[in-house]
């Protein structure tokens, strides 16, 4: 375990001991590389896949400092598209009509996982057979339920490659004119499920690396191999281009703790090498503050308290990988600065998940968002039970999204969550 953070010490050694490995134990040969302007982003982390049109038609603002206006520039900015009419960075100020209908949905399709990381719930509860998964017949009622439906993302806290329909299930939800993407620990992403999944029309995909060297991946994705999963995410972009095509979008993700704190600026270079088209860093999800008696919160939350960085600490660290992602012209997305955050208005929520977006678990329960983790926590319904669209509509939504309006007094469940705090 890293030792406590010292006012004195130099920055790197106050995260860890240990010295940064080397990144050329990583990276064995070049990678794919694919030209891009260099731009860096703070944002939200319901800031969905900004891909989901064709790139050409995406518009973003690159910048050359992160500067103290950037979250009032972001904040409920709109990501347009040419002839779309869609708008991915939904307003932070909701419509009246806007909770007709959600225009997302994430569906978690198993609840099996082949790894256990640290920062997720599934390590600390006894593991799920490939056996709680979501049927194809119970998405295909979801997709039919929700005509507003725009993006799906297939992805909970299990693997979903683990699931046997998953090709099919993208197929339905990109047949439907829906866009569709997941998130991947990574290890089972060989160039036959890349081929599958880019054939069944994926739009984007996420994968998580948490470490540029073994030793600090391992003990954060416990059962994981880091080289594994290099080569996957190299084989995926080598299949794309022979192809011809620009989807699924390639994203890098990194939980930023403080087990890997002083290898940020190589997972930079690591993700500028491999060739991904962004790195998306972001924040520890949530301090399960609000949860009591159940011994397997208790669990993660002491190991959360363990790794979380102060904001001091994570937005020095945030700075010196912006400055090298733009040395190297890597599309960036950090969390949010405390110091940049726009005041709410009178009325604004707080979050706006409930008003665009829901979360499904793989045995129907209904949730707000995905940072809630744990089935037990923040249950609004069962689609098995009830669709979806009047679960919605339901009073038990509408006080959740009175109680986000609330500047002092937000729903328990969101109190320690990153997303709700801007730290995500």
């Amino acid at each position: 375990m890293a030792p406590p953070l010292t006012q004195s010490s130099p920055l790197e050694a106050r995260f860890t001991t240990r010295p940064p490995c080397p990144l050329s134990a990583t990276i064995a040969h070049r990678g794919l590389r694919i030209p891009r302007a260099p731009a860096v982003h703070r944002g939200r982390a319901h800031e969905q896949d900004p891909w989901s049109i064709n790139a050409t038609t995406w518009t973003t603002r690159s910048t050359t400092t992160i500067a103290a206006s950037a979250h009032a520039t972001l904040r409920g900015w709109a990501v347009g598209y040419a002839g779309s009419g869609v708008r991915m960075f939904e307003p932070a100020v909701p419509r009246p009509d806007e909770a007709s209908l959600p225009t997302a949905l994430q569906v978690e399709v198993t609840g099996a996982c082949n790894l256990s990381c640290q920062m997720c719930l599934v390590s600390y509860r006894p593991r799920l057979g490939r056996s709680a998964h979501m049927s194809l017949s119970s998405l295909r009622s979801l997709l039919d339920d929700l005509p507003s439906l725009r993006e799906v993302t297939l992805q909970g806290l299990g693997e979903p490659l683990l699931v046997r329909d998953l090709e099919a299930m993208v197929r339905e939800a990109s047949s439907r004119g829906i866009r569709v993407g997941l998130n991947t620990n990574g290890t089972l992403l060989t160039a036959a499920k890349s081929q599958a999944l880019i054939a069944a029309g994926l739009d984007w995909l996420h994968v998580s690396v948490d470490g540029a060297c073994q030793e600090t991946f391992a003990a954060i994705r416990v059962g994981g191999h880091l080289d594994t999963v290099l080569n996957h995410l190299r084989q995926l972009l080598l299949v794309r281009a022979e192809l011809g095509v620009n989807r699924p979008r390639v994203q890098m993700n990194t939980v930023v703790m403080r087990r890997n704190a002083s290898e940020l600026d190589a997972l930079v270079d690591l993700a500028a090498d491999v060739g991904v088209d962004r790195l998306w860093i972001q924040g520890l999800s949530h301090d399960f503050a609000d949860v009591e008696g159940d011994e397997t919160f208790v669990a993660i939350r002491g190991w959360t308290a363990q790794q979380q960085l102060e904001d001091e600490q994570l937005d020095a660290l945030l700075a010196d990988a912006a400055r090298r992602a733009r040395d190297l012209g890597l599309d960036l997305r950090l969390p949010d600065a405390p110091d940049t955050r726009a005041p709410r208005t009178a009325g604004e929520p707080g979050c706006d998940w409930p008003w665009r977006s829901a979360y499904v678990g793989y045995d129907g329960t209904v949730q707000p968002c995905c940072m809630v983790m744990g089935h037990e926590r923040g249950v609004l319904g069962n689609i098995h039970e009830q669709p979806l669209s009047s679960i919605w509509r339901s009073a038990e939504y509408e006080r959740l999204r009175d109680g986000l309006r609330s500047e002092h007094d937000p729903p328990e469940i969101c109190r320690g969550c990153a997303v709700y705090r801007h730290r995500f």
